[in-house]
């Protein structure tokens, strides 16, 4: 089913309202230790342009009727990293922002897995299993970023930021189901984009609310530590 053009330029709505959601979490993580800043820019990058290639493509779905499968398929590909990314940073800033190791150790070798594994399924297999382990690492990876999101607000005493991150990947999980079959109507992908907007609208709520709410001196905090792992 083609969609329409303001359906496609509707897409882009939550690429930018994610987009203001994980520059917060770049904010927040930085805030415990600057040294991660690095990987959750990381993880924007890739989450970013993964939902800026969707939306481009479903826009020159809509004008030439034509699908560019290598555009609408790197959505979840770049999201599943992307969600590592962010979530290994979010994982650092609970529990590992003391330590001197690389912290880019855990997300890159997880990256790199997934990687290898799509190639391999991908030369085994002529389906769309690929597809659907992707999808799974994808579910994964956002749950976990929403754990620690969850963890984050109860460890700052505001538990009840946590409840907005547990609503809006209730979102998520119906949005899984939804993407693994197509749309018989449009009447159905406007339903499908309208829960994908709403869940990042909430999600953007949950970073917003965790940022304004980190303790004050955070920033100082997190200088201290990033000075003391260079000077050792």
């Amino acid at each position: 089913m083609t969609p329409t053009i303001l359906m496609a330029l509707q897409d882009y709505v939550p690429v930018l309202i994610s987009l203001f959601s994980f520059t917060l979490i770049i904010k927040t993580v930085g805030l415990t230790n600057l040294r991660l800043k690095p990987i959750a820019t990381s993880g924007l990058v890739l989450c970013f342009t993964g939902g800026f290639l969707k939306a481009t493509e479903k826009v020159i779905w809509a004008l030439t009727t034509q699908e560019i499968l290598w555009m609408k398929h790197s959505l979840f590909i770049l999201n599943s990293l992307g969600f590592i990314f962010l979530a290994s940073a979010l994982w650092f800033a609970l529990y590992g922002s003391h330590e001197k190791r690389s912290v880019w150790l855990l997300p890159s070798m997880l990256g790199l897995f997934e990687i290898l594994t799509i190639i391999l399924i991908s030369s085994l297999t002529p389906g769309r299993e690929w597809f659907f382990f992707t999808l799974g690492i994808a579910f994964l990876a956002n749950l976990a970023m929403m754990i620690f999101l969850f963890l984050l607000s109860r460890k700052i005493n505001h538990p009840k930021i946590g409840y907005v991150f547990i609503v809006s990947f209730a979102l998520v999980i119906s949005l899984v189901g939804l993407a693994k079959s197509p749309s018989p109507t449009l009447n159905i992908e406007w339903f499908k984009q309208g829960m994908n907007t709403l869940s990042a609208l909430c999600f953007a709520l949950g970073t917003w609310l965790l940022y304004k709410n980190m303790p004050k001196d955070s920033h100082e905090d997190a200088i201290q530590i990033t000075e003391s792992y260079q000077n050792n």
